[in-house]
């Protein structure tokens, strides 16, 4: 049976899979895209909350953004928006990693990418505002809005830069974790995992036990 939580992103154009949604409380662009839609996919996706706020959850987790803040959601992340307030709106940016290598075994792949789109613990970065990231995001929006002679590469240059700056932020950080954060985290990944693979599944004592265990 399906997994509805795992959401397999259709591109409307597959020869440019970048997926740029509008949400608001009560709308969102494209329908059926936003709020209270608890799921997980294979890729990459960047929050910004351009009016009021939102909460965000990322593997049980709340994340509030406040306008001209973002949030990334690695790949793999269970993830939704949980709350808002009444005015608010925010833009999400999905995109598969691969358009982040330039070609398929590329040096940028290895070195740039893979190493934090597997990283166990990275699961999502919060991005505050006056950020090189935040202006992008923005740029990308505004490109949204109002179109662009040359849209693909005028977008791909700026996930580029985003990603740069990304990378940049994160190589500073120690993200070496005490005995009990990393067991805490194992034992998440492997409920979430179970979750992932059974959600259709019918419940049975046998899946709770299971479950309970992990």
């Amino acid at each position: 049976m399906e997994n509805k939580l795992h959401i397999i992103n259709g591109y409307s154009d597959e020869l440019f899979p970048i997926n740029i949604c509008v949400v608001r409380k009560y709308s969102d662009l494209p329908i059926g895209s936003g709020f209270k839609s608890l799921h997980w996919h294979e890729d990459l996706q960047f929050v910004l909350c351009t009016k009021g706020y939102v909460s965000y959850q990322v593997n049980g987790i709340e994340y509030e953004l406040k306008e001209k803040e973002a949030l990334f959601i690695n790949k793999g992340a269970l993830h939704m928006s949980s709350d808002m307030s009444e005015d608010g709106e925010y833009v999400t940016l999905t995109f598969p990693e691969e358009l982040l290598f330039f070609f398929k075994e590329s040096r940028m792949k290895y070195k740039y990418v893979w190493p934090y789109t597997r990283m166990d613990f990275l699961r999502c970065y919060g991005i505050k505002e006056k950020n090189q990231i935040i202006k992008c995001l923005y740029d990308i929006y505004n490109i949204y809005l109002n179109g662009s002679d040359m849209f693909e590469y005028d977008v791909s240059i700026l996930i580029t830069m985003i990603w740069r700056q990304l990378v940049k932020s994160l190589s500073e950080i120690d993200f070496i974790l005490n005995k009990k954060d990393v067991e805490r985290q194992e034992r998440v990944q492997v409920m979430l995992v179970y979750i992932h693979t059974h959600y259709a599944d019918e419940l049975s004592l046998g899946l709770t036990d299971t479950l309970v265990t992990c």
